[in-house]
């Protein structure tokens, strides 16, 4: 082995840090599955326009009737 290379090892083989097991790097794995699609989700156009509608119309008409109500 050269010593100026980076090892190299296969997706999913890589060393673990002391006190993971192989049942926790599963777990890490789907994980990070999940959050790859949430992201990728977000990124996505149809996401973004689905959140908007989903939380943005509450988050704006809330302060604003409260404040319709108490005020007028």
């Amino acid at each position: 082995m050269h010593p100026l290379l980076a090892p190299l090892f296969p997706a999913g083989k890589e060393p673990l840090p002391p006190g993971i097991t192989e049942e926790d790097r599963a777990n890490m794995m789907q994980i990070k599955k999940y959050q790859d699609y949430m992201s990728a989700g977000m990124e996505s156009c149809v996401g973004k326009t689905t959140m908007a509608g989903a939380f943005g119309t509450p988050a704006l008409t809330s302060p604003l009737a409260y404040f319709s109500l108490t005020f007028s």
